[in-house]
């Protein structure tokens, strides 16, 4: 299954040729060039800062298996902010999506989010530096080339996050651009306040290693550690309940046929058992 990735900063800069274009040679110097431009601009400074801070990171990140959404997304909001914690101590964390999955609202679809630890307001009468929350959703929307994230930041304190969710004043560019549904960046909200409260639940989340790895026998701390020398800094969310065997009913699909694969044709997909490996695995010969 193939995931959705974070495009970083650094990289779509340089892939516009803005580098050499403006003689900038790191990601320090760009992050230095773009606070100096934006410097009352809170949604360019929170997004740099998970930007920057993920990268020195190691780019740590969840992959979210779709069925285990349903599941995730029925948080109350009702709860405490101060009772939401980086998960395993991670203040900067991505959440990735694959294709085919539910959190999305008519062609509006969340591709990924990032989650940051970091300082932010209790209110906008003053200035009192709170533990906060900032959530950047990813839907696929660009301008010249350059990723446009929704934000919410908001307090966790000891009030509810519903109401802690409209404590900060609305950034002028709310209105600009595609326009996210409330009801999707809440279910986006509450998917990443439940990741936070599943800490380190081995039932559901499990380190990811190599590709090549995967069927070798051995330390498989080993070979998570492995990983991470390589770069690869991940944990999978519900993919062991996406492996349980189910029946799929025989449905239409959209094929593409002919020299090229260029001619659309609808057929009928056979039934069939999906995971069918998997019920090799359930043991029988109880029955009395």
């Amino acid at each position: 299954m193939k995931f959705y990735d974070y495009r970083d900063t650094w990289t779509f800069f340089k892939k516009l040729h803005l580098d050499k274009k403006l003689s900038i040679n790191s990601r320090e110097e760009l992050y230095r060039y773009i606070l100096s431009r934006t410097t009352n601009d809170p949604i360019s400074f929170r997004h740099l800062t998970f930007d920057k801070r993920w990268i020195e990171d190691k780019r740590p990140y969840y992959d979210v298996y779709p069925s285990i959404i349903p599941m995730l997304i029925k948080l109350n909001l009702k709860v405490a902010g101060n009772i939401i914690f980086p998960p395993m101590g991670m203040h900067n964390l991505l959440i990735r999506f694959p294709e085919n999955h539910i959190l999305c609202s008519g062609d509006v679809k969340v591709r990924t989010i990032f989650l940051s630890f970091q300082k932010c307001n209790r209110d906008t009468k003053q200035i009192n530096l709170e533990n906060g929350l900032v959530v950047g959703i990813d839907i696929g929307e660009e301008y010249l080339s350059i990723p446009i994230f929704t934000l919410r930041i908001f307090p966790l304190d000891e009030r509810p996050i519903e109401d802690t969710l409209t404590a900060l004043r609305v950034h002028d560019s709310f209105k600009t651009g595609v326009q996210v549904p409330n009801d999707l960046v809440n279910k986006s909200i509450k998917l990443c306040l439940t990741l936070c409260l599943l800490e380190n639940n081995s039932e559901l989340i499990k380190p990811e290693i190599l590709t090549k790895d995967q069927y070798k026998s051995g330390d498989f701390n080993r070979l998570v550690a492995k990983a991470r020398r390589r770069g690869k800094f991940g944990f999978s969310i519900g993919k062991e309940i996406e492996k349980i065997p189910h029946y799929r009913r025989p449905h239409p699909a959209l094929v593409w046929t002919g020299k090229g694969r260029k001619i659309p044709k609808i057929v009928m997909r056979k039934g069939s058992i999906i995971h069918r490996e998997a019920i090799k695995k359930i043991p029988t010969g109880f029955y009395i």
